[in-house]
Order: structure tokens, then sequence, then C-alpha cells
């Protein structure tokens, strides 16, 4: 399954993100090199409905 994923190249260093499986190997747009790795990034959630965190504080 595809992915956003973000990438950094560590010949140039461009930052980038791509669909992609692998997390290695991927090569760079710029450069062309293979040297890149993979960018941990945290996806973004929004929890809903009953029981969700409120910015009010309840005792």
């Amino acid at each position: 399954m595809l992915k956003l994923r973000d990438f950094s190249c560590r010949e140039c260093g461009l930052h980038w993100e791509a669909l992609s499986q692998e997390t290695t190997g991927v090569k760079c747009p710029r450069c062309g090199g293979i040297d890149t790795r993979f960018a941990f990034s945290p996806q973004a959630i929004k929890v809903t409905g009953a029981g969700a965190y409120t910015n009010k504080m309840k005792v």
C-alpha cells in the first residue's frame, strides 16, 4: 500500500514527500542519488465523539 512519506537526501540535503512503499533506497528528485533516508513524521488525527478530549478542565 502506498503511503505519503517524508524523505531527505544525504548527498544534497533535499527534503521531500513522496508516495512510496519503501523507506530506503528512494531516488532523490534533485540529484538522483539513492543515499536517502526516511524522515519519520507523525500522522495528524482528529478525535471526535463522546469522551473526546476537550480544552476545559473537568473535575
